[in-house]
């Protein structure tokens, strides 16, 4: 590994942390004290199981703000530019960043194999089969988002970090958005579970590979 993707990595890395923590500040600052409302102090286990799933909920937007902020920042000083000219690929440019989303991807995967292990979605009917396939498909909401930022980030140089933030926000409140639509429908037996479950995912992934075309 040459000296510039070490510290692209570096960034990337010290980006995420930032952006998750924050982010799961906000959520638990938001929740905890509901969630106490219902459940015993002392149980620590549930406490926990929350947190876990505050994380996995913030992960993806975190891979998407941290990879926008890092791309975003080397775009701002040319280096993109100057590695272009100097016969590297985008994908080459930006394969420590990749390489951290897939990274995370892998980490919501064990994450929902575990809960499968569990029976955390066990049973039958629609709504069980629904939730299925959206854990299934949910850790590749990080790589979608990871391509996503870094699209973001190589085209939209000339933006501050407000409008970057801004740009990534809208993004994936409109997955989550179209996400929860189809998990209802998908639940409700009008849609099938399969297309319920994947469907976010699918129009994302074609949204990223659009964003993609125009930054390579």
């Amino acid at each position: 590994m040459n000296s510039f993707h070490r510290h692209l990595l570096n960034a990337m890395f010290a980006n995420l942390v930032r952006a998750v923590a924050v982010l799961m500040v906000v959520v638990v600052t938001m929740g905890l004290p509901e969630f106490f409302a219902g459940a015993n102090r002392t149980e620590s286990l549930e406490i926990a199981v929350f947190l876990l799933l505050v994380f996995e909920f913030v992960l993806p937007l975190g891979v998407l703000l941290a990879a926008l902020f890092s791309i975003s920042s080397i775009a701002r000083n040319h280096e993109v530019t100057a590695l272009k000219a100097a016969g590297w690929s985008t994908a080459r440019i930006v394969a420590p960043v990749a390489a951290v989303g897939i990274a995370a991807a892998v980490i919501l995967g064990i994450l929902g194999l575990i809960a499968a292990s569990n029976g955390t979605f066990s049973g039958g009917g629609a709504a069980a089969e629904t939730a299925n396939y959206a854990r299934a498909a949910y850790p590749f909401s990080c790589i979608i988002a990871v391509a996503i930022g870094i699209a973001l980030g190589v085209t939209r140089r000339e933006r501050t970090r407000y409008q970057g933030f801004l740009s990534a926000f809208v993004v994936l409140v409109a997955f989550y958005v179209l996400s929860a639509a189809a998990n209802a429908l998908g639940k409700h037996g009008w849609i099938p579970p399969s297309l319920a479950g994947w469907s976010a995912t699918i129009v994302f992934a074609g949204v990223a590979g659009v964003l993609w075309w125009r930054a390579a």
